[in-house]
């Protein structure tokens, strides 16, 4: 299978480094630190320029998520649905297929947008420490 390394820009604060931007998608729009409070325009960024395998950011992102729900059907689907079925969340009894792939598919969700928040909150903290 042949791989196509594509380009692709991260973006970081001009002032202490962190990537927890807000950005326009405009060239010249508005951009925000949200760990150190920077604001100014897009151009002010600091932009670093990298090559990698997966395609576009939405390919990324989907490429985490795929990966994520792997992880927790391959390691946490069973203890999942023993845990479902002993505090009554089935609809079905026996428990449908169906049904645990709906929880799976929802903790899965919820656990990407907190690892996200989380990390967030480690690059606000490492710049409120200056590390």
């Amino acid at each position: 299978m042949n791989t196509i390394s594509t380009g692709d820009k991260a973006y970081f604060c001009p002032t202490c480094g962190s990537s927890a931007i807000e950005a326009s998608t405009l060239v010249g729009g508005a951009a925000s630190c949200s760990s150190c409070q920077w604001s100014g325009l897009t151009t002010d960024l600091v932009v670093h320029v990298f090559k990698h395998d997966l395609g576009t950011s939405d390919d990324v992102v989907k490429a985490f998520a795929q990966e994520f729900k792997g992880l927790i059907g391959k390691h946490m689907a069973t203890p999942l649905a023993a845990l479902l079925h002993k505090w009554g969340f089935f609809v079905s009894n026996p428990p449908k297929s169906e049904e645990l792939t709906r929880y799976a598919v929802a903790m899965a969700k919820a656990s990407i947008i907190a690892i996200l928040e989380v990390r967030r909150e480690m690059e606000k903290e490492r710049v409120r420490d200056g590390n």
